[in-house]
């Protein structure tokens, strides 16, 4: 009938959107967490950090990434997935700040929390693909997802490489470095209004079969 035809549009369009706006939540965090990996040293050592030092602050976020991988899995069973998404940015945001005046032994500690939440955001994110992506174009859709998030991930350091030389041309090192990460917080929580809206446009439809 024309209202189960309108009802299959509405569906539809809707996940369109959910797609969109899940796809540019995934290529903000992806692009956090390369260029917080890639300049991340460079905040080390302006704090006085030898590169025995630094080593062991990046393997403390891997480390912590790979427990994040799995306990914000686990975490989002029961917090559910976009109330997780949201906490996990959150924290990632403010762990960036918090990064920016702590002192050289407390970010030993916070470099295992922050690389817990760098990384089990992701996997949260990259289980919701599945439902706004219809089963026959799911090929064609992880494809495009992975994509644009992968893609953002590759060229958005430059980015803000470029924004770091600029300040510090014009001022000095430490105003580049604060420029990229007070930006790399403020594109963190950008991911939390569009997961807020991601939410509540699911609720207005049935999963996908």
């Amino acid at each position: 009938t024309d209202e189960i035809e309108i009802e299959d549009n509405l569906h539809a369009r809707i996940q369109r959107q959910r797609f969109a706006i899940l796809s540019v939540i995934g290529m903000l965090d992806n692009s956090t967490r390369s260029t917080l990996l890639t300049f991340l040293p460079f905040l080390f050592l302006s704090k006085g950090l030898d590169k025995g030092q630094i080593g062991i602050y990046l393997t403390l976020v891997a480390v912590g990434g790979l427990f994040g991988k799995l306990g914000c899995g686990i975490l989002a069973d029961y917090m559910g997935n976009v109330k997780m998404i949201i906490v996990t940015e959150l924290l990632t945001a403010s762990l960036i700040l918090l990064f920016i005046v702590c002192d050289p032994s407390l970010g030993l500690v916070l470099a295992a929390i922050l690389g817990f939440f760098l990384n089990g955001t992701s996997s949260v994110i990259y289980s919701q693909a599945a439902g706004v992506i219809p089963v026959s174009l799911r090929t064609r859709g992880y494809g495009l997802f992975f994509t644009c998030t992968l893609g953002s991930a590759a060229t958005v350091p430059f980015l803000f490489g470029t924004m770091g030389d600029f300040f510090e041309a014009h001022y000095n090192e430490w105003a580049g470095l604060l420029a990229m990460f007070i930006g790399m917080a403020a594109m963190t929580a950008m991911t939390i209004p569009l997961a807020v809206v991601f939410h509540a446009k699911g609720r207005r439809i049935k999963p996908l079969s």
